[in-house]
């Protein structure tokens, strides 16, 4: 499990040994977090909303390495607030994924457990008893109130870039609302 910095720029220098240039630190740490890890190797990341939804070069690029190059067992969409008390305020999300192993096929699905609608604060932090339906559902990726899976292979056929921006923007619908949307 690891946390990079949100925000941070890296100047052209620091950018040298990854393929996809960008200034932003998060990125390039997803990129090392990827080559770093052994075929089998497993990794959860904490990443600021903002990897999933960009579209700069870089952000794209490394998304799809992510795709290519591992499997993505799940996607927790953490509540706005939750690291408030840590001093950041931004939305996250939590990847969960494993390196492929040489040979191995990437899966065609995403399985998305939602948690954005509960209220976070400094006095009112999240708690283990909101993961408790996450953990019991991660294994199997059942579809829930809060969880659905989104087929890859099925949105590269069919969607055109803007209509993949347009379904994947974040909205401040509740899952209830969204899992129509993501199927």
């Amino acid at each position: 499990m690891t946390n990079p910095p949100f925000g941070g720029k890296e100047n052209e220098a620091a950018q040298t040994d990854f393929v996809f240039k960008t200034s932003a630190t998060q990125v390039l740490f997803l990129q090392h977090i990827i080559d770093s890890l052994a075929p089998g190797g497993r990794c959860a990341v904490v990443l600021d909303e903002g990897v999933s939804f960009r579209l700069e070069t870089a952000f794209v690029q490394t998304k799809r390495k992510i795709l290519n190059e591992c499997r993505v067992d799940a996607i927790l969409s953490l509540p706005p607030g939750t690291f408030v008390n840590a001093g950041a305020g931004v939305k996250t999300n939590v990847f969960f994924f494993t390196k492929l192993k040489p040979g191995t096929k990437p899966p065609e699905t995403i399985w998305y457990y939602d948690l954005s609608d509960v209220k976070v604060g400094k006095r009112t932090p999240l708690t283990m008893d909101r993961f408790e339906e996450f953990l019991t559902l991660k294994d199997t990726r059942v579809d829930s109130e809060r969880s659905w899976t989104v087929d890859i292979a099925a949105r590269r056929r069919t969607a055109k870039p803007s209509s993949i921006r347009c379904v994947l923007k974040p909205t401040a619908l509740t899952p209830v609302q969204k899992l129509p949307v993501m199927r």
